[in-house]
């Protein structure tokens, strides 16, 4: 039987006695705009104390962020014409929510692969949405929540592009920006590596070992992620050029597509 995301029932992570207030359902099928809220919300709470050691669990804010992603890519999994966005098209339309007067900037619909600009101004919109948390009469839950799954959605879009290309490019981004500052700081890092690499040798391996096996795990957990779509998207493959074909032909006719919640 073949394994989709959308068949596994989603279990949130145990919150502990002074964030019981909020209420963390198992998920089953598509996640309810409620569902979605209370993750947000029990992420906030936790943020709130980061600056206690006795309060804060960093292994609790990992757990809820996973929880988080999970249920944002069972809502693409179980929207159609998200699923058929996230594959590579120069035609793939995303709508971001509208924003009220008192949040500064504007966000425009993207068309085809999502840039870098149009992430980081939809990151900027969001913390400008998030310092309201504590002022009731301005912030907005349904629209912090709307903001950060349209941020997955073209984060998620360009991670299929470049997955699909073969190509990773931040790094070589990086290096274009400042060619001649990294030639000179790796041929600086050669050198002092020659010098000091018997005497460094032990504490270079322990400070290597840890970022190698996180971005592995990461990696890994993005391989599953992908293997998985694809089999849906396999198995579904004449239904989805089908929509393919109507949502191309919507998208052409009308002036704009919803792809909020």
């Amino acid at each position: 039987m073949l394994f989709r995301p959308r068949d596994i029932t989603l279990i949130p992570p145990q919150l502990p006695a002074y964030l019981s207030t909020y209420n963390l359902e198992r998920i089953v099928g598509k996640p309810t705009d409620d569902q979605v809220k209370a993750i947000h919300a029990a992420i906030r709470a936790l943020n709130s104390v980061a600056h206690l050691p006795a309060l804060y669990d960093p292994d609790l804010s990992m757990q809820l962020s996973q929880h988080l992603f999970n249920a944002q890519l069972r809502i693409a999994v179980h929207r159609e014409e998200c699923m058929v966005a996230l594959l590579p098209s120069d035609e793939s339309t995303f709508i971001p929510p509208d924003l009220p007067p008192h949040i500064p900037g504007t966000l425009h619909k993207v068309i085809g692969a999502p840039s870098y600009d149009d992430v980081k101004s939809v990151q900027s919109a969001i913390r400008d949405v998030e310092n309201l948390a504590y002022n009731s009469h301005l912030f907005d839950a349904d629209l912090s929540m709307k903001l950060y799954q349209h941020l997955f959605n073209i984060q998620f879009a360009r991670y299929m592009r470049d997955s699909v290309h073969g190509s990773f490019t931040s790094r070589i981004d990086s290096e274009e920006r400042h060619p001649g500052v990294t030639s000179q700081s790796n041929n600086d890092s050669q050198q002092n590596n020659m010098n000091t690499r018997s005497e460094d040798r032990h504490h270079v391996t322990t400070r290597s070992s840890g970022p190698e096996q996180v971005k592995s795990s990461e990696i890994t957990q993005l391989g599953d992620v992908m293997k998985e779509i694809k089999d849906a998207i396999g198995e579904s493959k004449h239904v989805l050029k089908h929509m393919n074909k109507v949502l191309v032909a919507t998208q052409r006719s009308m002036s704009t597509v919803t792809v909020g919640l």
